[in-house]
């Protein structure tokens, strides 16, 4: 498997407050439950997050994409 995000996994961590709990709270059986393939080298960069690099990462890549940059 790639190590490409998918669009529905980042949809979900953009819209969707109580999966993003969910995902920083268990990475690996949140996204077991959301059914979304993702590489083990995304679930662990997850697992080895902590909330302020999670929510810092989510900031950038929000404003990239609202620059029109898009993700780094």
């Amino acid at each position: 498997m790639s190590s490409s995000i998918p669009n529905e996994f980042i949809g979900r961590i953009l819209t969707d407050a109580e999966f993003r709990a969910e995902l920083m709270a268990d990475p690996e059986r949140t996204i077991k439950i959301a059914g979304i393939k993702v590489s083990q080298t995304i679930i662990d960069t997850l697992v080895n997050m902590d909330a302020a690099e999670f929510e810092a990462a989510l900031q950038d890549f929000t404003a990239a994409v609202k620059s029109g940059r898009g993700p780094e």
